[in-house]
C-alpha cells in the first residue's frame, strides 16, 4: 500500500491464523456433547429448541456489545439462558416427575438470581464502562496476540451460549431423559447440597454488598470472607455440583436405555461442568481477574492475600507480609 507521494506504508499486524484455529479448537468437546443431546430421541426436541432460545439470547447480547464493545451484556444473556434451560425441560419431560420439577427449579432459581443483577447493572452502569472481569479479558487478548477485539469479543459470547446449549444444559437433559425421575438418598443429598450453597452464595454477596456500603474501596474480610477471598464463587461452584450430584443416578440408570455415544456424551458433559466452572469462576472471569484490579484499589488487598485461601475455604493462615498500614505502625 502506498500514500500520495509514492512511499510506502507498514502493514497492520495481522492476528496468527494459530489463534483462530486454537480458540474454535476449545469448541469441540461442547459441540460434542451437544450432539450426544441431538443423537438421543428423548432429548431431541429438546436440545433443539434450547439451541433455538440461547442462540437467540446471545445474538441479542452479541449484537449489543459489538456496538457498544461492553461485554457484560453477556451476564445477562447467559444467566436468563439458565432459567430458560428450566422452564421448556417442564415440558419435553415426564409429567409428575419430582426429580424434573426439582431440577427445572434448579435452573430458573439460578438464573433469576444472577440474570435479576445482570440486568440491573446494565441498565445503571451501562453502557459507559464494562466489567472489571470482562476488562480483564482485554488483557489477556493483548498477550495472546489478537489485533482486533472484535474476533475474541464475539467467539466468548458465542463460548457461553454454547455451554448454555451444552454442557451446562446436560442436568435437565438427563431429568428429561429418565422418564422414572424417582428421587432416592443420592438425589436427595444433591438437592440438600445445591440449596444449601445457594443460600451460602446468597448470603456471601449480601454480606460484601453491606460491607461495601459503609466502606468503598476497602478490603471485605468479614463473615463467610474471612475463610476464603472468594466465597461467592466458591459457592457458585458448589451449586453446580449438587445439581450435579442430583442426576448422577439417573446417568446410571440410563445406561442401559441409551446408545452408547450418545450415554459418554451425557457422562462427559457432568464432569465438564464441574472442571469448567472452575476454570471460569477462578481463572477466565473470576476469582484471577477480580484481584487483578482489587490489589490496585482496594486497601490492604496484598495482606488479604496472605491470610485467606483463594477459593477454597479454610481458617486464615498467618501472612509472612505486613499490610502498608502495619509497615508504618512499626516505623512509629
Amino acid at each position: 500500500m502506498t500514500t500520495s507521494t509514492g512511499t510506502a506504508q507498514p502493514r497492520a499486524p495481522r492476528t496468527s491464523p494459530r489463534l483462530y484455529a486454537r480458540a474454535i479448537a476449545i469448541d469441540a468437546m461442547p459441540l460434542a456433547v451437544l450432539a450426544a443431546f441431538v443423537a438421543e430421541p428423548s432429548t431431541r426436541d429438546f436440545a433443539l429448541v434450547n439451541v433455538l432460545v440461547q442462540a437467540v439470547l446471545f445474538a441479542l447480547a452479541g449484537l449489543a456489545a459489538y456496538r457498544t464493545r461492553v461485554m457484560a451484556y453477556a451476564d445477562a444473556a447467559w444467566s436468563w439462558g439458565l432459567a430458560a434451560i428450566g422452564i421448556p425441560a417442564l415440558l419435553f419431560g415426564g409429567a409428575g416427575s419430582p426429580l424434573l420439577a426439582i431440577v427445572s427449579v434448579m435452573y430458573v432459581a439460578m438464573g433469576a438470581r444472577l440474570g435479576r443483577r445482570a440486568v440491573a447493572r446494565l441498565l445503571t452502569d451501562f453502557p459507559r464502562d464494562d466489567l472489571p472481569r470482562y476488562r480483564y479479558r482485554r488483557l489477556v487478548w493483548e498477550r495472546e496476540g489478537y489485533r482486533s477485539q472484535t474476533f475474541p469479543l464475539l467467539h466468548e459470547l458465542a463460548q457461553q451460549g454454547l455451554s448454555n446449549a451444552s454442557l451446562l444444559a446436560g442436568p435437565a437433559m438427563l431429568a428429561v431423559a429418565d422418564r422414572a425421575g424417582s428421587l432416592g438418598p443420592v438425589a436427595v443429598a444433591g438437592v440438600a447440597l445445591w440449596a444449601g450453597s445457594w443460600a451460602l452464595e446468597s448470603l456471601a454477596d449480601l454480606q460484601k454488598a453491606r460491607f461495601l456500603a459503609r466502606r468503598t474501596n476497602a478490603t471485605c474480610d468479614v463473615g463467610l470472607w474471612r475463610y476464603s477471598r472468594h466465597p461467592n464463587y466458591f459457592f457458585e461452584w458448589l451449586v453446580w455440583q449438587g445439581l450435579i450430584v442430583v442426576v448422577l443416578p439417573s446417568l446410571v440408570r440410563l445406561a442401559d436405555d441409551f446408545a452408547l455415544l450418545p450415554w459418554l456424551g451425557f457422562a462427559i458433559a457432568l464432569p465438564g461442568i464441574a472442571g469448567g466452572m472452575y476454570n471460569v469462576l477462578v481463572h477466565t472471569t473470576g476469582a484471577v481477574p477480580a484481584e487483578h484490579f482489587s490489589v490496585q484499589h482496594r486497601r490492604g488487598y496484598s495482606d488479604y492475600q496472605g491470610r485467606v485461601n483463594r477459593f477454597f475455604p479454610s481458617v486464615s493462615r498467618r501472612t509472612t507480609t505486613r499490610s502498608a498500614e502495619g509497615k508504618q505502625l512499626a516505623r512509629k
